[in-house]
């Protein structure tokens, strides 16, 4: 990242940009870590994995919708 923002004409909203792409991915790794974790826990027949899991991922969700209404504002 050294010298990418000197260019810039807002660094800070550069950085800002970059920070909640960087949010966004996360959220997506994670949402995909979590389907992989569900799939396995659909396999063993552990339906309170499975539930859990699927709840985690709905707060995942919500992050990830808030981001983008914050994006959006922005």
């Amino acid at each position: 990242f050294s010298g990418t923002y000197l260019d810039a004409s807002d660094p800070q909203a550069l950085l800002d940009q970059t920070l909640q792409l960087c949010d966004r991915e996360a959220l997506d790794a994670e949402i995909a870590q979590l389907d992989a974790a569900s799939s396995r826990a659909r396999h063993e027949g552990d339906q309170d994995a499975v539930r859990e899991i699927q709840q985690r991922k709905l707060l995942i969700r919500r992050r990830q919708a808030e981001l983008l209404s914050k994006e959006r504002r922005s």
